[in-house]
C-alpha cells in the first residue's frame, strides 16, 4: 500500500478474506461486563491484508441464572458469622426512636470539576455510618428503634445503570455487585448500631424509583442476615408502609408515586382502624432531597433531606438543598417530642 486513500476501504468482519466470525470470536477479546457485537476492518484493496480493526462492544446482560448466582454471592458475604451487637441494659416502654433516611442513592458518583464535590461509593457509606453512630448517640435509649429506608438507597437499580421506569442514564461509581454487597453491609452496620442502644430494631425499606427490585433484595437479604436475631424485624418492602406506637401513627413512603397533597387520605384509607385509635399522625416522605413541612387535614407531611451530593444532573438543573440526617422521639401520649439533626459538615467532622 503506497497510502493513497484509494488504497484502502472499510468492510464487515468477514470482508476480503470471506471468514465468518464466530460467536467464540466476538465474545473472547470483550473485557468483564461486555460482549463484542460485531468487528470492522480496514484493508488494503490492494494486497486484501488488514490494516485496522474496530471491536464494537455494549454492555452484556446477564442471564436470570448469573442474576441469580450474583445476588447469592452478595447475600453470603453479608451473613458471614458476626458478633451480636451488646443489649442495652434498660430502655424506655413508652418511646419509639425513628431514624428516616432521604435517598442515600449508594453507587451515586460525582466528580468535584463538575459538580464542586467528589461523592463516590465509599464517601456515602462513610457519610452513612458516621451519621448513625452520632444519632444514635443522641438518642434515648427507647424499647423500639426503626431504622426507616425511605427508597432510593441504591443509585442503580441494575448493571445497565439506567432507572428502571424512565431510562435516564445514571452516574454510577464502581461495579454493580460491589455497590450491591457495600450497600448490604452498610445496611447491617446501620441496624447494628441500633442494636446498642434499643432493645428492638425494626427495618424497613420503602421501594424508590431508583431501586424498584434491589429495595427487595436488600429486605431479603437483611431477613436472612437477622434469621435468628430476635431482636430484629424486617418489614417486607411497600410503596407505603404504616407503623402505630401508642397514640402515634406514622407513614413512610418514597413519595414519587402519590401527589403529597392526597397521603392524607391514603393513610385514612389503607390504615383506617389505626387511623382511628390514634391523634398524632405522621408522613416521612424521600425522593425530593429537600426539608418541607405540610399540616393536611389530620396529618403532617414532611419530605426529608439526604446525605449524598448533587450528581451533574441535579447540579445543573439547579437544585441546592442542605444535607442531614435526623433522628426523632416519639411518646405514646404526646406524640413527637423530640429530634436530632446531623448536618453533612458535622459528620465529617466527626471521621
Amino acid at each position: 500500500m503506497d497510502g493513497h486513500p484509494s488504497g484502502a476501504g472499510i468492510h464487515g468482519a468477514q470482508a476480503m478474506t470471506g471468514k465468518p466470525v464466530g460467536r467464540g470470536e466476538l465474545e473472547g477479546d470483550a473485557p468483564d461486563g461486555y460482549r463484542i457485537k460485531g468487528r470492522s476492518t480496514l484493508y488494503d484493496t490492494r494486497t486484501g491484508d488488514p490494516l485496522v480493526e474496530w471491536v464494537k462492544t455494549d454492555a452484556k446482560q446477564p442471564t436470570p441464572e448469573e442474576w441469580a448466582e450474583r445476588f447469592k454471592q452478595a447475600v453470603e458475604l453479608a451473613c458471614i458469622e458476626a458478633p451480636r451487637s451488646r443489649r442495652p441494659r434498660s430502655t424506655a416502654e413508652d418511646l419509639r426512636v425513628v431514624y428516616p433516611m432521604g435517598d442515600p442513592h449508594i453507587g451515586m458518583y460525582a466528580w468535584r470539576g463538575e459538580t464542586g464535590e467528589d461523592f463516590d461509593l465509599d464517601i456515602a457509606v462513610r457519610d452513612l455510618r458516621a451519621a448513625m453512630r452520632l444519632l444514635v448517640d443522641r438518642a434515648p435509649a427507647s424499647r423500639v428503634g426503626h431504622v426507616l429506608n425511605m427508597g432510593d438507597y441504591f443509585h442503580a437499580d441494575n448493571a445497565s445503570n439506567r432507572t428502571a421506569r424512565s431510562g435516564h442514564a445514571l452516574d454510577v461509581d464502581s461495579r454493580y455487585l460491589k455497590v450491591q454487597v457495600a450497600g448490604l453491609a452498610c445496611m447491617v452496620s446501620l441496624v447494628d448500631a441500633a442494636l446498642t442502644k434499643h432493645e428492638f430494631v425494626e427495618v424497613t425499606n420503602c421501594t424508590g424509583n431508583h431501586d424498584d427490585h434491589t429495595s427487595m433484595h436488600l429486605s431479603i437479604a437483611l431477613s436472612q442476615r437477622y434469621h435468628d436475631e430476635p431482636r430484629v424485624k424486617v418489614h417486607a418492602p411497600s410503596a407505603y408502609n404504616y407503623y402505630e406506637h401508642g397514640g402515634c401513627l406514622y407513614g413512610a413512603t418514597h413519595g414519587d408515586t402519590c401527589k403529597h397533597s392526597e397521603l392524607a387520605e391514603v393513610m385514612a384509607h389503607d390504615a383506617a382502624e389505626q387511623w382511628g385509635r390514634t391523634r398524632y399522625r405522621h408522613w416521612y416522605v424521600g425522593h425530593v432531597h429537600h426539608d418541607s413541612v405540610k399540616e393536611r387535614r389530620g396529618v403532617t407531611v414532611e419530605t426529608i433531606r439526604t446525605l449524598a451530593a448533587r450528581d451533574a444532573w441535579h447540579h445543573s438543573a439547579g437544585y441546592r438543598s442542605g444535607r442531614d440526617m435526623k433522628c426523632d422521639v416519639w411518646h405514646a401520649v404526646h406524640g413527637r417530642i423530640a429530634r436530632n439533626i446531623v448536618g453533612i459538615e458535622q459528620v465529617r467532622a466527626s471521621l
